[in-house]
């Protein structure tokens, strides 16, 4: 039997890694897969290998990001959530996907298929993710940020206007971004800003939709 590739059925793709994010060659501590041309590494490729790999995951759809105050890393069909407060076991959980598919394409009773209401309701909501295409940086270079976007049928919400305030210790820098897509996804690049090594850098966003307004949060943390 055939898994359902249920993170690329909700929309999470994300771009391909960067050349300076792919490795050399591949080993226990980092694996490039060139089929969707994105990097698994340390833990997350500890924990895909030890259980059933490409034939349980997928393939990864994203290299590992902030999002939700969690490391996470998006396959084919999982999404990866690295919890380091878990004193004992295994410190990586398993988003659960299905329920975000069932929130997002309700099945009703007798129904051979999701329900996908389209534009029978209008959006009284909003539901935001964001995160950072790198979690660790340097203190010069490029960082961007990705923004999904859904109402509060889970539908993915096109043409929402996305802002974010990056907050430096220099001082605040605001962004616009593009209206989001069909998929309710948006992404904007910055060049980085000076920064102390070992101080996190918090960046607020916004989203506006019509009459509802969301807000979240995501960071990345200055090493070098």
């Amino acid at each position: 039997m055939q898994l359902g590739l249920l993170a690329d059925e909700l929309g999470y793709h994300f771009p391909p890694a960067l050349p300076e994010q792919i490795p050399p060659s591949n080993s226990n501590l980092h694996h490039y897969f060139s089929e969707t041309e994105h990097v698994v590494s340390h833990a997350f490729l500890k924990y895909f290998r030890e259980n059933g790999g490409v034939d349980i995951f997928g393939y990864p759809r994203s290299e590992f990001m902030y999002e939700d105050g969690y490391i996470v890393q998006y396959f084919q069909r999982a999404r990866m959530e690295w919890h380091p407060e878990i004193a004992s076991g295994s410190q990586m959980r398993l988003t659960n996907l299905g329920e975000i598919y069932l929130g997002r394409f309700p099945v009703h009773e007798g129904a051979t298929g999701p329900f996908r209401p389209g534009e029978l309701y209008s959006v009284t909501g909003l539901d935001i993710s964001a995160s950072v295409r790198y979690a660790i940086t340097g203190r010069q270079g490029i960082q961007t940020v990705f923004v999904y976007v859904n109402d509060q049928q889970q539908q993915p919400v096109q043409g929402a206007a996305v802002r974010m305030v990056v907050h430096y210790q220099s001082g605040d820098q605001p962004y616009e971004f593009k209206p989001t897509n069909a998929s309710g996804f948006t992404r904007c690049g910055f060049d980085l800003s000076p920064s102390l090594p070992g101080r996190k850098v918090v960046i607020d966003v916004t989203v506006m939709h019509g009459d509802s307004t969301a807000t979240t949060q995501t960071l990345f943390l200055p090493w070098w």
